[in-house]
């Protein structure tokens, strides 16, 4: 099989595969985000261990980090589908000619939609990188955290060897880990577990939209099918629509 006909038979099925796959995510979105207010949701993530009771600081919220994961692995599926998509009308663009370009504006619309989808998709491939950054950047501020000094002695010595003086120099180093005991501030707690939730609905808005994105490319390819495959009208059907003026 050629790269065009291995394009065009990639694009067939990410086209032909969109309901399905915004289906399953309709149904993991169920699955995953069980009826719950953010308030309740605030309250489950507070009853996480605090940063006294974990060995060595602050304990990762599984939670969270399994649905920024599945964000992050759907979008990428997600871009992959649509680049197949974008190639298959690419491969169907006619040759440059006078005339007869409604189905060529078509092509071009739906292609512009598909692009601002893409860009949209990619902008979540961070948002496992993100959510630990912003996370990890407030936990920095809870009490408990840990601080390293290094010290560095010099020591110069001084003495005489058949009548000649001879100097020698010794360095020491020392390093040590201590523990700052800073004041318990509530609101940085708050702000952490506030965080959590904030990455939990985020999550649920992103996965809704990857679906939207499916449903919605979907949508384009079905109700413009015979333009985007046949701009000009010169297949089987004869151009017998060539007069077809909505692009809808």
């Amino acid at each position: 099989m050629s790269a065009i006909e291995e394009a065009i038979s990639a694009g067939e099925r990410s086209i032909g595969a969109m309901l399905d796959n915004a289906n399953a995510l309709t149904a993991e979105i169920a699955s995953s985000f069980p009826p719950m207010s953010l308030d309740e949701v605030h309250a489950k993530f507070a009853k996480a261990p605090k940063a006294e009771d974990v060995k060595g600081g602050v304990g990762l919220n599984p939670d969270v980090v399994k649905l920024c994961g599945k964000v992050r692995q759907h979008a990428a599926a997600a871009v992959e589908e649509f680049h197949n998509a974008q190639m298959w009308l690419y491969m169907k663009v006619p040759s440059v000619s006078d005339g007869n370009n409604f189905g060529v504006d078509v092509q071009n619309y739906v292609n512009t939609e598909i692009g601002a989808m893409i860009t949209k998709l990619e902008a979540m491939l961070g948002a496992l990188s993100d959510y630990h950054w912003q996370r990890g950047t407030g936990i920095e501020k809870l009490p408990g955290s840990k601080s390293s000094e290094s010290t560095t002695n010099e020591s110069t010595e001084t003495e005489d060897k058949d009548g000649e003086k001879k100097t020698t120099s010794k360095t020491s180093k020392a390093s040590s880990t201590k523990a700052s005991k800073e004041i318990g501030v509530e609101d940085f707690v708050q702000y952490t577990i506030a965080l959590d939730v904030k990455a939990y609905h985020k999550a649920y808005l992103q996965l809704t939209e990857i679906r939207n994105c499916y449903v919605k490319a979907s949508a384009l390819f079905t109700k413009n099918m015979k333009r985007l495959a046949d701009p000009r009208g010169e297949g089987e059907d004869g151009g017998q629509n060539r007069n077809v003026m909505s692009m809808f």
